[in-house]
């Protein structure tokens, strides 16, 4: 055994993952009334450093295999506008009425730097959208970290393009590649 230390106190619920190299621990907080968190913290393990790197609402997050990086997805509901989507493609103009959609955000900061990159927003698949209910779990033993922390998986319909599954690279502001159709991808280990 080890010994016990409080690192952090919440009033409310808190929802919190350690790096995969054990020297960190990042965390979100939430109220009973809200399915999204707030205020993404890291604390490195004495307890001594906290940093705060999200204030706003946060849907997910998940750590790099290397623990030098967080990607964190922000979520918005989007109202229906006058022109649609056909298989991926921009249709001709119509209004959807009562239909509002949800649109992620991936961001990954550099913990060493303080470096925070926008990768790209798209409509999630509705299994991507069952991860992220319950992604403090998932983390745990699903992949959308390229074991090389080089790349981001999910699956969804970009702003412009087809329905499917994409990877898209944590650092050098590449568009998302289309990998192929599909609802849920995760990365293999091995």
């Amino acid at each position: 055994g080890g010994r016990e230390q409080q690192l952090a106190e919440f009033d409310d619920g808190v929802t919190f993952s350690w790096s995969p190299d054990a020297q960190h621990i990042a965390y979100a907080v939430n109220t009973p009334t809200s399915f999204v968190f707030e205020r993404l913290t890291v604390i490195d393990r004495s307890g001594v450093t906290s940093t705060v790197v999200h204030r706003g609402d946060l849907m997910g997050f998940f750590w790099s295999p290397d623990s030098r990086r967080l990607a964190y997805l922000t979520g918005a509901l989007i109202e229906p506008g006058t022109v649609g989507q056909s298989g991926g493609r921009l249709a001709a103009p119509r209004l959807v009425q009562g239909l509002r959609r949800l649109q992620l955000t991936w961001h990954v900061i550099e913990l060493s730097t303080g470096e925070k990159t926008e990768l790209t927003t798209f409509a999630p698949s509705e299994a991507f959208v069952y991860v992220l209910q319950y992604f403090d779990q998932f983390a745990q033993s699903i992949a959308l970290w390229s074991p090389d922390s080089r790349y981001l998986l999910y699956t969804g319909t970009p702003l412009a393009g087809e329905t499917g599954v994409y990877v898209i690279a944590a650092q050098d502001g590449a568009a998302p590649q289309y990998v192929g159709p599909g609802q849920f991808a995760a990365f293999a280990w091995r």
